[in-house]
C-alpha cells in the first residue's frame, strides 16, 4: 500500500517536471535558433541577453512618426569584438537607439553593447551595388563613445566616417492640446585620424586643413581645384594622404 502511493506520488512529480521543461524549451526556442546560426553553445547568453539572461527584446515606437531604422530587414555580415565573422544573417540598424537588431522568425533582438565591432550590408545605387560598412572602436568624442557606430565612407590611413543620429521631435499643432512625435535624421561628417579620435568636420576644404594640418595636402587640393563640396572629394583628399 505505502509502495503503491509513494510510486504514485513519484510519477506526479515526474509529469509535473517534463511539462515545465517541455514550457522551458518553447520558449527559448526563437533565441536557440540564433544559436544555430551564428554557431557556439554560448551565443544566446553572450550576445542577445542582458546580465540576467533576459531576451534583449526590441522596443516599438507606436506613438512617434517615422522610422528609426536605417532600413528594413537586409542580409548583412557582422563582426564580432572576438574577430568572429558571420554573413548573410537578417539585420537591421536602430540609429535611434544605436544598435544592432537580429530576426529569428518573427521576433527581434538585438545585440547588447560591445558585442559587433563591424557589421555591413549591400547597398544598390542604380544598376551597381555597394557595401555599406558600419564601425565602433573610435574615441570619444562629445556624446559618442567607443560604442558609437560610424558608417565608414572611406577606410585607410585616415578614414571618413558618416554619424548618423536620429532624434525625437516634438511638434504642437495651433490651437492644439495634443501633441506630435516625429523622428528625424541627421548626418555629421567625421575625419579619423591614425590616432582614432575623430574630428567633425563641414563640406569645404577649409574645415579639412583644419583637421588636417598638412601643407602638402593644401597644396594638392589647390592644384586638383578640390574644394571638398562632397564626400566624394573629400574621400580623394583622404587617398592622397596614403602616400605620404
Amino acid at each position: 500500500m505505502i509502495f503503491t502511493v509513494v510510486l504514485s506520488h513519484l510519477r506526479l512529480i515526474f509529469t509535473k517536471m517534463k511539462k515545465t521543461v517541455i514550457t522551458f524549451c518553447f520558449l527559448m526556442l526563437p533565441l536557440f535558433g540564433f544559436s544555430q546560426v551564428l554557431g557556439g553553445g554560448t551565443a544566446i547568453n553572450q550576445y542577445l541577453t542582458d546580465t540576467k539572461g533576459e531576451p534583449l527584446s526590441v522596443e516599438n515606437y507606436p506613438d512617434i512618426v517615422g522610422s528609426p531604422y536605417l532600413s528594413d530587414w537586409q542580409e548583412g555580415t557582422i563582426i564580432l569584438k572576438t574577430g568572429q565573422q558571420h554573413a548573410n544573417i537578417p539585420i537591421r540598424y536602430n540609429i535611434y537607439d544605436d544598435h544592432v537588431e537580429y530576426r529569428q522568425k518573427n521576433e527581434a533582438f538585438f545585440f547588447k553593447k560591445g558585442t559587433i565591432r563591424e557589421f555591413s550590408f549591400k547597398k544598390k545605387e542604380g544598376d551597381s551595388e555597394k557595401t555599406q560598412i558600419f564601425r565602433c572602436g573610435f574615441e570619444n568624442i562629445g556624446k559618442n563613445t567607443a560604442n558609437t557606430y560610424y558608417e565608414v565612407l572611406y577606410d585607410g590611413k585616415y578614414k571618413l566616417l558618416c554619424d548618423h543620429v536620429v532624434s525625437i521631435a516634438e511638434t504642437k499643432a495651433y490651437s492644439s492640446a495634443s501633441v506630435e512625435k516625429k523622428f528625424q535624421t541627421e548626418t555629421f561628417l567625421y575625419i579619423a585620424t591614425p590616432t582614432g579620435l575623430p574630428v567633425r568636420i563641414k563640406k569645404n576644404k577649409k574645415s579639412l586643413l583644419e583637421a588636417i594640418n598638412n601643407p602638402k595636402l593644401e597644396n594638392w587640393l589647390t592644384t586638383q581645384k578640390n574644394k571638398c563640396r562632397n564626400e566624394a572629394e573629400i574621400a580623394e583628399a583622404l587617398k592622397f594622404l596614403e602616400s605620404e
